[in-house]
């Protein structure tokens, strides 16, 4: 009956249909988009293939609009070989619903001390007393286990769904060594709230204190360790997206290295959009170009700038672009207190602002050591938007060689130390493995799998 409705509703004759008439606000919307500006821009766009922008945070948020609903390119698809590994994955390792807790009153925390801080949780050395009631109607628990550990207890803001696929991630890739072991899921058995993640407790040290201090052999310890624990995870189609000295643990006495703190990690799949995620220093050039489509070469690249940390460390500095100076922020902080709606909102604003100024400025720096023509080689490749300014930049074309760009740091009280660590540590095969994993290109950037090959890695302990 319901089709013979349809069927007697449907005219015979096909009416054209008339548009309704344009509001003020859309012709002036239409007027606006068709300004000599605009019609100048797009003419430039059509006879050069990479567009450029004023420098400046307004102009990078107006090319993140732009290259918004760009076409996918080709170039950002990850390897057949790690494709292929992704469609070969069970069902459970994309399970990330299920989450077994273990209920809030089997457990004891002691925190002792505050080792480390993020967005979403806080980190302690903590002691875990596990207790369970020997029947059911017995009032006093009975100590099963007393065990030392590092407890993450999530802040209020964190966001359950984020959570969730952290804890199966780590799940998955529990296997591996060079990954941090998660013990427990703590939380609200009633809501199904995770409050707190329980890691085996790492010693470790601070990259500032033991990086200066690390000889060759135990560079290329820690460097081996960390690709096998990338190539682990990519070869499961996990893409940890934020690499960088302060989530990786080292203890200094046996320089064991794990990874820690997947809360940015993602499951690739192919001509998927992601998040601009990950630490700006460490960022890889297509996403300080914009780029939503990308693939497991950002671990690649941001374990490169680990490696260039690990063999000279003034030369990391070099390209670490701080955060810029924002008053209005600095003031909002120091006075917002328990702010409403709409200073939240406006803090949001300014630290997008205050990131897309770092992404520029860093972006500047990473031009000064690969020049500008692979850079905007891979922004036409990718279609995407060349956020430096054409005119009047002084950054070299070409690449510069690693020693002509270190040798600023080389001009100071520290300049004959420096040169005997430049001298030891940036020498073939160290050197060949370093460019091969910054490569610009992230097509021709070398793989975890790869690099764990190079002959940087095939050296006896005699020759380190």
């Amino acid at each position: 009956m319901r089709a013979t409705t349809i069927c007697r509703e449907r005219p015979t004759t096909r009416k054209r249909r008339q548009r309704p008439s344009p509001t003020r606000e859309q012709r002036k919307r239409k007027r606006g988009s068709r300004s000599p500006q605009s019609a100048q821009s797009a003419s430039s766009s059509s006879s050069s293939s990479v567009r450029s922008v004023e420098d400046g945070p307004e102009a990078r948020e107006g090319g993140e609009e732009k290259q918004r609903d760009a076409p996918f390119s080709e170039h950002l698809l990850a390897p057949r070989s790690l494709r292929k590994a992704l469609g070969d994955m069970p069902d459970s390792f994309r399970d990330f619903e299920t989450c077994d807790l273990v209920p809030l009153r089997d457990y004891q925390v002691q925190h002792h001390e505050k080792i480390g801080e993020g967005t979403f949780g806080v980190v302690y050395r903590s002691v875990c007393t596990t207790t369970r009631r020997a029947r059911a109607g017995d009032s006093a628990p009975v100590l099963v286990e007393r065990r030392p550990c590092a407890v993450k207890s999530l802040k209020s803001t964190s966001d359950q769904k984020r959570v969730r696929v952290e804890v199966r991630l780590l799940r998955n890739l529990a296997a591996c060594p060079q990954i941090v072991r998660l013990l427990d899921v703590v939380g609200n058995e009633r809501t199904g709230e995770v409050t707190d993640l329980l890691f085996e407790h790492c010693p470790s040290e601070a990259a500032e204190t033991l990086y200066p201090r690390l000889r060759s052999g135990d560079a290329r310890t820690l460097m081996r360790q960390l690709l096998t624990g990338l190539e682990y995870c990519h070869s499961r189609g996990v893409m940890h997206r934020d690499v960088k000295p302060a989530n990786l643990l080292v203890d200094p006495a046996t320089m064991h290295l794990r990874i820690i703190d997947f809360g940015l990690a993602t499951v690739y799949w192919p001509t998927e959009e992601y998040q601009l995620a990950g630490s700006v220093p460490y960022k890889a050039p297509e996403l300080l170009l914009g780029a939503r489509h990308y693939h497991h070469a950002v671990d690649v690249w941001a374990a490169g700038r680990v490696f260039l940390h690990m063999l000279y460390p003034p030369g990391g500095e070099l390209l670490r672009a701080p955060l810029p100076h924002l008053p209005e922020l600095e003031e909002l902080l120091r006075c917002a207190g328990g702010g409403g709606e709409a200073d939240r909102k406006r803090r949001t604003r300014l630290e997008q602002q205050q990131r897309r100024r770092q992404e520029v400025t860093q972006l500047q720096l990473l031009a000064r050591k690969t020049g500008t023509r692979c850079l905007r080689e891979l922004a036409r490749k990718c279609q995407l938007v060349w956020p430096l300014a054409p005119a009047g930049s002084k950054l070299p074309v070409e690449p510069v060689n690693w020693h002509d760009f270190l040798a600023p740091t080389l001009a100071c009280s520290e300049g004959a130390t420096r040169r005997e660590r430049l001298r030891t540590h940036f020498k073939d095969p160290a050197l060949d493995l370093l460019n091969r994993m910054l490569e610009v290109d992230p097509g021709r950037r070398i793989s975890a799998a790869d690099a764990l090959e190079h002959a940087y890695f095939r050296r006896s302990k005699r020759g380190s």
